[in-house]
């Protein structure tokens, strides 16, 4: 089962600035909800506060890649089918082969089948194939084509978390913000290792990649489908668990499912943060419109081992 670790995590003070001062603050005559923030104030750091706040922000950047200890896990499903109509995918519970192997067909899953998500009773194709479905809601469109998907959970680790919690133990707030900052940077590096390799994989095959969707994020996909891709890419060898309420620990962890297909004709966006209901404050977004190049991705490894920011609410906003 694949596991990347060792990504090489490159960003500057100037991103952590670009993230910290680039939320927009609600109208002072507006409810606290997300229509509030529809024509606030874009809150961006005056040259002056920057120049203020750098050594801050260099300080907490090297105290995050200290911290960070990145590592991504996935599978890859093929798609059975994705029906809109009812906002069902079903999978072949069977991941795939990794796709740096010379095999190309699908192979058992390792360890058995204890960590996969239940399967729907008489849920199996003619061969006894076990099948699984997950609802998406008015998201399994953007899975139309595809013809497997990726899942994955990816962290940096808990240590970062535990520095957030000294900060704000000590009353030292501005660290701690810009700490978490610069750990949502660290985490989307991470993430976007895995999704190169997955748009490696797809340009190889003349393919193309679905949107990124995450659950509690992508329309109609509750958060509580993080439980479903937490066993599907194997999350628990990265130490990863989820709560009651379907929140990851470490808190500085994601998951998300790509597809992987032929997607011509569709109109799906590049992005879904459009949509939702925190785009306007969403710290994600921020990590988005700062244009860096990205490190290159981490050694995979083979076999078993050895988003969320507390303040952005995981499985919510966009990695």
């Amino acid at each position: 089962m694949p596991v990347l670790r060792h990504i090489p995590l490159t960003f500057t003070a100037e991103a952590i600035l670009r993230i910290a001062g680039g939320a927009r603050t609600p109208r002072s005559d507006a409810p606290a909800s997300g229509d509030a923030f529809s024509s606030g104030e874009t809150r961006r750091f005056s040259p002056e506060r920057q120049e203020k706040f750098r050594p801050l922000a260099e300080e907490m950047r090297v105290l995050a890649l200290a911290c960070a200890a990145p590592a991504v896990a996935w599978e890859r499903y093929a798609l059975e089918s994705a029906i809109p109509e009812t906002g069902t995918v079903t999978l072949c519970a069977r991941p795939l082969a990794d796709p740096r192997d010379d095999e190309g067909d699908a192979v058992p899953p390792k360890g058995g089948g204890s960590s996969m998500p239940e399967q729907a009773e008489g849920d199996a194709d003619g061969d006894g194939t076990p099948r699984l479905s997950l609802f998406l809601g008015e998201s399994a469109t953007y899975l139309e084509g595809a013809a497997y998907v990726f899942a994955a959970v990816t962290t940096i680790g808990p240590e970062l978390e535990r520095r957030l919690a000294a900060f704000e133990a000590e009353g030292d707030l501005l660290r701690a913000y810009f700490l978490d900052a610069a750990g949502v940077l660290a985490l989307e590096r991470a993430s976007a290792a895995l999704r190169r390799l997955a748009r490696d994989c797809a340009a190889g095959e003349g393919r193309s990649l679905s949107p990124t969707l995450l659950p509690g994020s992508a329309p109609g996909w509750s958060v509580e489908g993080q439980e479903a891709l937490l066993r599907l890419a194997g999350g628990d060898r990265l130490g990863i668990t989820i709560t009651e309420g379907a929140m990851l620990r470490p808190l500085m962890s994601g998951s998300f499912l790509l597809g992987v297909g032929d997607f011509e004709g569709k109109k799906h966006p590049a992005t879904l943060c459009t949509g939702c209901a925190r785009y306007e404050t969403c710290l994600w977004r921020q990590v988005e419109d700062v244009a860096e190049e990205p490190a290159a991705p981490g050694r995979a490894e083979e076999g078993p081992l050895g988003t969320e920011s507390p303040r952005k609410g995981k499985g919510k906003e966009k990695p």
